[in-house]
């Protein structure tokens, strides 16, 4: 069996990284499975038939899980992974809780500031444009 490199380092962003290869392989497979045509396939030595599209699935969710098996044990990418993990533990200032909700009161402000202008904007050309505007469109 295999050892995994650097075991117990940057478990959050490894397990991540897995998380996320898998989940894109299921909803790949999922839009695969809705493009194939539906049809049976009977197996002989048990006898009962089965989807096809389930024999593509299978081997190729595995071949995903052993892709991100093989990206969690890979030296530079676990490596990269642990670093990254490291740095925004420990060298990172993140903002208190009342720093972003301040800030997020700024940004909410000023897109609603900013939506406001480009309406009263479009407005005042779609009022001086004296019909000829619209025949663009």
């Amino acid at each position: 069996m295999a050892r995994i490199y650097k075991e117990g380092q940057g478990k959050w962003a490894r397990g991540t990284l897995v998380a996320a290869v898998l989940l894109g392989a299921v909803g790949a497979l999922g839009q695969l499975h809705e493009m194939l045509a539906p049809g049976n396939v009977t197996i002989p030595w048990i006898g009962f038939q089965l989807d096809y599209r389930y024999l593509i699935h299978g081997p190729l969710l595995i071949a995903a899980a052993v892709f991100a098996y093989w990206l969690f044990n890979r030296p530079v990418t676990a490596d990269f992974l642990i670093d990254t993990e490291s740095e925004l533990k420990n060298k990172v200032t993140w903002p208190s809780q009342k720093e972003e909700v301040n800030a997020s009161i700024v940004v909410v402000i000023m897109v609603l500031l900013i939506a406001f202008f480009i309406f009263v904007v479009d407005n005042v050309f779609r009022a001086a444009s004296f019909g000829w505007y619209s025949s663009w469109f």
